[in-house]
């Protein structure tokens, strides 16, 4: 491993100092969550204060773990090795006018690394300027683990068997193609298709949501209790046991309700029901649901899906749902809102002597040192 590493770095050193990437800079970072542990190799670039308002600071081009980084390499080299007519080996020197010339296919601009592309009359193919500019206008859109991850589906080619390779490169297209002004951009944004995923109907039963809550070590027993509790989606959990202590809680009749006021596009978390306010725990949601796999857990969304369930079993009307978990839309709040907050609370008062009747909570996190 350690080896490869040095490969990558060794590479990634000499296309910077042949392409003029003096303001990149690259690093290896590892990261811990519960017992495992995950290294990444991290490549940024600085801003300069001309720039940004007097201040230098750097922008996170490409967050790549080793193990992708090292398949990136050795599919990339493979490529090139088999693209030279003769040997001329891969030191970024320039050749001697005696030594084999490239092969016709690969443009003088060609790099085992696509993000260190340099800019070369190419006006489709990404850059490190492209997508440090293209990160910018999707962190407007997205945040910024999702826009990380089309960056790295953008340093490989387009694999229109993989939904998220399609969707990045659509996105990535699509500002081509708004922002830049690139005709041949907004043909290939329409000409691509997504591949539509299927529609995931499965309910877990009650059994197997007393069992992941029950077998979760702390603190993800904890971000379980809240997705229980709450039906929330799993970032806004993450982001309610983040800032609990600054949110305003309205305490009602045996739980309370907590102001999230998140919205992102069409999923809004307005309001968050609890039976008691959790106690603040920094965790991601990446963390969780990495916890979940590596253990045989019952995936977080499914907390949503059975509190959805249980919620209609009491009663509950499909709007009021919708609102308790986010999913009524704009035009629709705006104008039922006050209705619609006053069926949530009478609803989710079901619910919570539902949870105290069936589901054990507090005894679960009794054990771990905390409470419900």
């Amino acid at each position: 491993m350690k080896h490869h590493v040095r490969v990558v770095l060794k590479q990634l050193e000499e296309l910077s100092l042949q392409y003029g990437t003096s303001s990149m800079y690259l690093y290896i970072k590892k990261t811990r969550a519960g017992r495992k542990t995950y290294r990444y190799l991290i490549l940024e670039q600085y801003v300069s204060p001309l720039e940004n308002n007097g201040r230098r600071r750097r922008v996170q081009l490409l967050k790549l773990p080793i193990d992708e980084a090292i398949k990136l390499l050795l599919w990339a080299a493979t490529a090139i090795r088999e693209g030279w007519c003769g040997g001329w080996d891969l030191n970024p020197r320039r050749p001697t006018p005696s030594g084999p010339e490239p092969h016709a296919n690969l443009g003088s601009g060609t790099v085992l690394v696509p993000v260190l592309k340099h800019d070369d009359g190419g006006r489709l193919e990404p850059s490190a300027s492209k997508l440090a500019d293209f990160k910018q206008w999707c962190l407007q859109h997205a945040s910024r683990e999702q826009c990380d991850g089309y960056v790295r589906y953008l340093m490989k080619p387009l694999d229109t068997s993989n939904r998220w390779s399609v969707t990045a490169w659509k996105r990535y297209y699509r500002w081509l193609c708004e922002e830049k002004g690139v005709e041949e951009a907004c043909v290939l944004f329409k000409k691509v298709r997504s591949r539509k995923g299927g529609t995931d109907l499965y309910v877990p039963s009650l059994e197997e949501v007393l069992e992941t809550v029950s077998r979760a070590e702390h603190p993800y027993s904890v971000v379980y209790s809240v997705l229980l509790q709450s039906g929330l989606r799993l970032r806004e959990a993450v982001h309610l046991l983040r800032s609990v202590d600054r949110l305003r809680a309205v305490r009602l009749d045996g739980f309370v309700r907590l102001e999230l006021g998140l919205e992102r596009g069409s999923k809004k978390a307005f309001w968050a029901y609890l039976l008691e306010p959790p106690p603040r725990i920094l965790v991601t949601d990446k963390a969780v649901s990495d916890y979940s796999r590596h253990n045989g857990l019952l995936a977080p969304k499914y907390f949503r899906k059975f509190v959805a369930q249980r919620l209609y079993e009491l009663g509950c009307r499909a709007d009021t749902i919708d609102f308790i978990q986010g999913r009524t839309p704009s035009r629709i709040l705006t104008k039922h809102y006050i209705k619609l907050l006053h069926s949530a609370d009478k609803c989710y008062e079901k619910y919570a002597e539902w949870l105290r009747e069936n589901i054990p909570l507090g005894e679960i996190l009794e054990e771990r040192g905390l409470r419900v």
